[in-house]
């Protein structure tokens, strides 16, 4: 198989994911969400190593647009884009060559608008890596935090990323402001780059009656 890919901001997190994914490996009816997932370097790598069943699934949420300001937020980052980059047209040739495309559901769309379309605690894990604007990030984590399965796992990317020197322009403002919004109803399973939570039963997060 060939895959076309520009980029790898995914191989030097492989070894976390296995560490907290494995218990999904090969399973049947898993079902996984990806918030961003430009050329689909990390869906190919859950197509090939966890989703593997022929009853899992992936959902991508992307707009696979390149735009003036994204591309000008990530100079520096990217080792060469073609003049001409069909950022689709990459994610879906990539997604082709696994073999398991048809076990994937493409979404294209604000995720602001098409997260609310997905159905409810219906993931057992959510991967946010699409705006990194901390209003962005937050809004995603928000509305996948109740499409995710108790016990499911969330991934935050780019915890640590600072394009920008106003923090509303980077990740961790949003997502330190989830953290601290729905502190108790989630385990810290890794802090860094990455975060890796697990969502925790809502019994556990009962104080005085309330939830």
């Amino acid at each position: 198989m060939t895959f076309q890919f520009c980029t790898d901001w995914f191989s030097s997190h492989i070894p976390l994911w296995k560490k907290y994914l494995n218990t999904f490996a090969h399973q049947p009816d898993v079902h996984m969400l990806e918030v961003g997932t430009f050329e689909g370097r990390a869906a190919c790598w859950l197509l090939q190593h966890i989703l593997t069943h022929p009853t899992s699934t992936l959902t991508c949420v992307d707009l696979f647009e390149m735009t003036i300001h994204k591309q000008a937020g990530m100079a520096g980052l990217l080792h060469a884009l073609p003049p001409l980059f069909d950022l689709e047209q990459r994610f879906m040739h990539n997604i082709t060559q696994t073999g398991s495309a048809n076990r994937v559901n493409t979404v294209r769309g604000k995720s602001s608008e098409t997260l609310r379309t997905l159905p409810l605690a219906s993931y057992d894990m959510i991967y946010i890596d699409g705006s990194h604007k901390a209003h962005d990030v937050l809004c995603d984590a928000i509305l996948s935090w109740e499409l995710l399965k108790t016990e499911g796992i969330l991934i935050f990317d780019d915890y640590e990323l600072a394009l920008s020197p106003d923090p509303l322009l980077n990740p961790r403002k949003g997502i330190d402001s989830f953290l601290d919004v729905f502190s108790g109803q989630f385990t810290i399973l890794e802090k860094g780059w990455q975060i890796f939570l697990r969502k925790q039963s809502t019994k556990h997060t009962r104080s005085n009656g309330e939830v």
